[in-house]
């Protein structure tokens, strides 16, 4: 099968999966879940989330929970699974609980 991506889509992959290592080691998002949303589903030559996957290779930098949604802004496909999953996994979050401590804190300053 013959792809119909332009030949720069995997520079665009390296740049994207560069400035978005660089965000996730920044310390207020340590452990925090990542949410990607794979979107444009609705047009024929749109990236897969099994194509995401691969060129970011989040597997190999970070233990966090991550999840790639198909999705499509046009239409809202994906948009309230992905939501849902990021609500609930923030919830079960250690990170969360932090961040409601360090809330509590500044609050009584």
């Amino acid at each position: 099968m013959l792809s119909t991506r332009p030949p720069h889509q995997h520079l665009k992959f390296e740049d994207a999966k560069s400035a978005l290592e660089k965000a996730l080691r920044h310390e207020d998002l340590q452990e925090a879940p990542l949410l990607i949303f794979a979107n444009k589903q609705d047009l024929p030559a749109a990236v897969t989330e099994e194509e995401l996957d691969r060129h970011l290779h989040l597997k190999e930098f970070d233990e966090r929970p991550y999840m790639f949604v198909a999705g499509s802004a046009y239409d809202g496909t994906g948009i309230k699974l992905g939501i849902d999953w990021l609500v609930e996994t923030m919830g079960k979050s250690r990170r969360t609980e932090a961040l409601k401590a360090r809330t509590d804190t500044y609050a009584k300053i």
